[in-house]
């Protein structure tokens, strides 16, 4: 576990942040995909949200349209299934743009 995972040991909880206005640039060659700065908390529904260009994205469980994004909720580190990378994935119509993102940080 690394060490900056937010979890309380006394309370068995997890204790996510808010971060709000998280700015990247989608990459102009594949992969088209962005490292968020934190880990986001997998809940449903998601606490990731993000505009694509100043436009509203919408995130999908599959290969993302123009528009779209998908989290990264697939490693399953540290024997958790809510655990993810932090990686946002875009169809490469969005390529170069800029994306601000919103979500529950883990860490």
């Amino acid at each position: 576990m690394a060490s900056d995972y937010r979890y309380n040991p006394f309370l068995n909880s997890l204790e996510p942040i808010a971060i709000t206005g998280e700015i990247h640039v989608i990459p102009t060659n594949s992969p088209f995909t962005i490292r968020l700065h934190e880990v986001p908390l997998k809940e449903a529904p998601s606490t990731v949200s993000m505009t694509i260009g100043g436009i509203a994205g919408v995130e999908v469980a599959a290969e993302p349209a123009p528009g779209e994004f998908r989290c990264d909720y697939t490693t399953g580190a540290d024997n958790d299934e809510n655990w993810n990378t932090g990686l946002i994935q875009f169809n490469a119509a969005d390529a170069g743009k800029t994306v601000v993102v919103s979500y529950n940080g883990m860490g």
